[in-house]
């Protein structure tokens, strides 16, 4: 005779769950007195699935957590959503054939609002079904007024103290989208392309340029000595008063320029340029 019966999760962890739930084993207490263990986690994206990585690594950190919890700590373990970001936006528009472009501002910011919330909540019964040992009496959205305020604030603070800066500078740009773009937003694609090295000098003192002109190229490398690098194919003329053309085949690494004077140089070779394509010219 078998003393223990057949264990059937699909039956034992909703009942379980339902009795931590009602007994709240996972509620944190403010007022509590013991020492406060709290969980910062990165909230996943709402992007329409959750996929093993997400399993992968909330299941490391819920074994700490717990162990934790065990060990006498009062245990804060929000959760939240990061609704916020060109992700979402771009699943709102492929899972419902719209654009911010075609449907406008306002229709498409409700569109966001209403596929983040049916996601969340997925996500959340999701989350609950594995087991995960979270206060949901505190989740977050980034996309919430007081999440929005925070890290506002935490800008103009770092600001202040001087910990970051503001400055014009070239950012990457998405013509699909029609939005900047952060770099963590990007996938690198390497392929062969050319790359441009031109060297140049500024007009000066009347039309004369100054050995400090002279020096100036697109790239920071020491000029060679005058006269022609070896291997450079036939010339042609490019340009007034006088340039010539060179190619020659290499990878990215240490690149020469030659400044001619009143003569200016170009080489065109062949590079492998990756993260993510450009051509530089």
């Amino acid at each position: 005779m078998n003393a223990f019966p057949a264990y059937d999760p699909t039956e034992a962890e909703p009942r379980l769950q339902a009795a931590w739930s009602a007994a709240g084993i996972y509620r944190f207490n403010p007022h509590d007195s013991r020492p406060i263990f709290a969980v910062d986690t990165p909230p996943p994206t709402v992007s329409g699935a959750i996929h093993i990585g997400h399993v992968y690594s909330y299941v490391q950190a819920e074994a700490l957590i717990r162990y934790k919890r065990m060990r006498g700590y009062n245990v804060f373990y929000p959760f939240g959503f990061d609704d916020n970001g060109l992700p979402t936006e771009r699943f709102v528009e492929r899972s419902r054939g719209i654009s911010a472009q075609r449907v406008g501002r306002a229709a498409f910011i409700q569109a966001c609002l209403e596929t983040s919330a049916e996601v969340k909540a997925r996500f959340e019964q999701f989350w609950q079904r594995l087991g995960m040992s979270v206060d949901w009496a505190y989740r977050y959205s980034t996309i919430d007024p007081g999440a929005r305020r925070t890290a506002q604030w935490s800008f103009l603070d770092l600001h202040r103290r001087g910990l970051i800066y503001r400055a014009q500078m070239p950012n990457p740009w998405c013509p699909t989208c029609g939005t900047a773009v952060a770099q963590a937003e990007m996938d690198d694609l390497e392929r062969p392309t050319t790359f441009y090295t031109i060297a140049f000098a500024l007009a000066a003192d009347n039309g004369r340029r100054t050995m400090d002109d002279e020096r100036r190229t697109t790239n920071d490398e020491r000029p060679t000595t005058e006269g022609q690098p070896s291997g450079r194919s036939p010339q042609s003329a490019v340009g007034s008063p006088q340039s010539t053309v060179g190619s020659r085949q290499s990878t990215v690494g240490s690149r020469q320029s030659t400044v001619h004077s009143p003569q200016s140089t170009v080489h065109s070779r062949q590079s492998a340029v990756g993260s993510p394509q450009s051509t530089v010219g």
